[in-house]
C-alpha cells in the first residue's frame, strides 16, 4: 500500500523496511501540495522501518485501541492548519490482533457452525473475541464518518477501508496469521468511496491497486514503475488476470490466483527470493469460486502446468521491477528488532 511493491525480495537489505529510494504514496501526495499524516496503533509502523517517509505528522502508538486512535484523529482534523489544504490521512487500527481484548459488552458469536467449519470450542471462544474486535472497529469507523460529515469533509473525501491480512483459526491447521496463503489470511475487505464514482468490482484485485487508483482519481501521474493497476482505468475493468501472494516464515509459500483457480507452491527455504526452482513443490490447487473455503483440492495436472507457467511469468515480471535498494545509515534499534522477533517477523 505504501510504495506499491508487493514482493519483499525487492528489498534484500531488510524485508520489513521501506527502502529510502522507493517513493511512498505519502511522498507523492506531499510533493503535490497535500498535508500528510499517519496515526497508527501498530508500533511496528515506525520511522525506523521507513514508514514515516513523506508524512508531515507521524504518530505511532504501541497496541493502542481504536477509540484512542480516533481521539488523535479528531484532534488533527480540528486543526484548521491541517485541513486548510488537501490532505492525506492514513489511520491504522491494531485491535483485531492477538491477544484479542474487545470492550466489555461485545459478544458476537452465538454458537453453531461458521463458514462450513466445525470449530473446536477453544477456537470458537477466540473467534468470538476476534469478531467482537472487528465489530468494535466498525463502530469506530462509523464515528469517523459521522465526524467527517459534521465537519463537512465527508462528501469531498476519498475514503478507503481495507485490511492487510485475516486470521486463521485452524481451518487448515495453523493459527493467527503470517503462516499460510489460504483465503482466511489473504481474502480481505476493500471498500472504496471515490467521490461520485459508482461501481461494483467483481473481478480479482490486489492491495497493490490502491496506490495507482488514488493517483488516478486525483489526476496525478504515477511517479515510477509499480506493480499495481488503477481500478478505474477502462483497460483494467476486467481486472488483473493473475495475482501473486507470498509468506516466508518456517518455509517459503507462494500462491498464484488466475481467474477462478489458485495454485499454492512451497519452497525449502525461508527467504522470499526463489534461489532454487528445483526445490519447488505443488502444495494444493483449488477452484476458489466453487470452493471458497478451500476444502477440496483438485487433482488436475493440465491445470497445474498452466498455473505454474502463469506463476513464473508473473514472478519474473515482478522481479523485473528490482532496483538497487538504498539502505539507511543505521539498522533498526534493538527494541524494534526484538519486537519483530517476538512477532515472528524475524528469526
Amino acid at each position: 500500500i505504501f510504495y506499491c511493491m508487493g514482493s519483499d525480495e525487492l528489498n534484500p537489505w531488510f524485508a520489513w523496511r521501506i527502502p529510502n529510494n522507493f517513493k511512498t504514496i505519502a511522498e507523492t501526495l506531499k510533493e503535490n501540495g497535500y498535508n500528510t499524516a499517519c496515526i497508527t496503533g501498530n508500533g511496528l509502523l515506525n520511522p525506523e522501518l521507513g514508514y514515516a517517509q513523506g508524512f508531515d505528522t507521524f504518530l505511532s502508538f504501541d497496541n493502542t485501541d481504536a477509540s484512542c486512535i480516533n481521539k488523535q484523529v479528531y484532534e488533527l482534523l480540528d486543526s484548521d492548519t491541517f485541513i486548510q489544504c488537501p490532505f492525506f490521512l492514513y489511520i491504522h487500527y491494531y485491535d483485531p490482533h492477538k491477544p484479542y481484548d474487545p470492550p466489555e459488552g461485545r459478544d458476537i458469536y452465538k454458537g453453531g457452525i461458521i463458514d462450513e467449519y466445525d470449530y473446536r470450542e477453544a477456537d470458537l471462544s477466540e473467534i468470538n473475541k476476534y469478531d467482537s474486535e472487528i465489530f468494535f472497529i466498525d463502530t469506530e469507523l462509523e464515528k469517523i464518518c459521522t465526524y467527517l460529515k459534521e465537519r463537512e469533509l465527508y462528501d469531498r473525501s476519498l475514503i478507503i477501508i481495507t485490511s492487510d491480512h485475516g486470521e486463521q483459526f485452524h481451518e487448515h491447521g495453523d493459527y493467527e496469521h503470517g503462516k499460510s496463503v489460504y483465503n482466511e489470511e489473504i481474502h480481505v475487505p476493500l471498500i472504496m468511496k471515490l467521490n461520485n464514482l459508482r461501481m461494483k468490482i467483481s473481478h480479482n484485485v490486489s492491495l497493490l491497486d490502491i496506490y495507482p487508483t488514488i493517483l488516478d482519481v486525483l489526476g496525478l501521474a504515477i511517479p515510477h514503475p509499480i506493480q499495481g493497476k488503477s481500478l478505474i482505468k477502462s483497460a483494467n475493468k476486467k481486472g488483473r488476470r493473475v495475482i501473486l501472494t507470498e509468506v516466508a516464515r518456517d518455509v517459503l509459500k507462494k500462491a498464484v490466483i488466475v481467474d477462478d483457480a489458485k495454485l499454492i507452491v512451497g519452497f525449502d527455504e525461508t527467504q522470499f527470493l526463489i534461489t532454487n526452482k528445483t526445490q519447488e513443490k505443488c502444495l494444493k490447487i483449488f477452484n476458489f469460486k466453487r470452493d471458497r473455503w478451500e476444502k477440496n483440492p483438485l487433482e488436475d495436472k493440465h491445470l497445474e502446468k498452466k498455473l505454474r507457467s502463469d506463476f513464473y511469468d508473473l514472478y519474473n515480471q515482478y522481479s523485473a521491477f528490482n532496483e538497487p535498494c538504498i539502505a539507511p545509515d543505521n539498522q533498526p534499534s534493538e527494541e524494534i528488532l526484538n519486537k519483530l522477533k517476538s512477532l515472528a517477523y524475524l528469526n
